[in-house]
């Protein structure tokens, strides 16, 4: 396993073509910290830096929570000029946020960690990108999920807000579908006010 710096190095040495796969492949290593070889890519190749944390949101397991929300508390701690003008909360969860399953999970990980406005902004990211049916899967897993209803009125407000309009006013149909008359009934009247 090659140290961050020396990555970069080498990266940079390389034809643009195989810088790609070349990071991925020492991003794989076992005992890699990759927050530390995001770190060491963002001067030089914030491309690349950006785009591991998005494979970390792909890659990574609902078994692997703990390690999501530790590295979303690491990338958060960063100083805003590291990620070049770039979202990396936003890079991180691209993919991430589109799976229900994950949502609830990592939800009530970041509020044992009392990081509230990490939890607004999973939830604003995954109004942006889901569907009807992701958002209304969503609130039936933080219905069912231990602590997390009050989570749900919240979850409601960014999908008004933050889901494109033709979308969003399909998704209380979606609630409708699992059950979820309340959930609908409220979301009818956001979409309406």
């Amino acid at each position: 396993m090659l140290s961050p710096e020396e990555v970069v190095r080498q990266a940079l040495e390389l034809p643009e073509d195989e810088v790609r796969d070349f990071i991925i492949d020492q991003s794989r290593h076992p005992d890699r910290d990759l927050i530390s070889l995001v770190v060491a890519l963002m001067p030089t190749l914030p491309e690349e830096g950006i785009r591991l944390l998005n494979l970390a949101g792909i890659t990574q397991d609902t078994k692997d929570d703990p390690s999501i929300a530790d590295l979303l508390t690491q990338v958060q701690s960063y100083p805003a000029d590291t990620w070049h003008g770039r979202d990396p909360f936003r890079a991180l969860l691209r993919n991430v946020g589109k799976r229900s399953d994950y949502g609830a999970h990592l939800v009530k990980l970041l509020l044992k960690q009392r990081n509230g406005a990490a939890v607004q902004a999973y939830l604003r990211l995954y109004a942006q990108r889901t569907d009807p049916v992701g958002a209304a899967q969503l609130v039936r897993a933080f219905a069912k999920a231990r602590g997390l209803r009050p989570v749900i009125d919240r979850f409601r407000q960014e999908v008004a807000e933050q889901m494109p309009r033709p979308l969003a006013i399909r998704a209380p149909d979606e609630l409708l579908a699992l059950g979820r008359r309340r959930e609908a009934r409220v979301l009818t009247e956001l979409l309406t006010e």
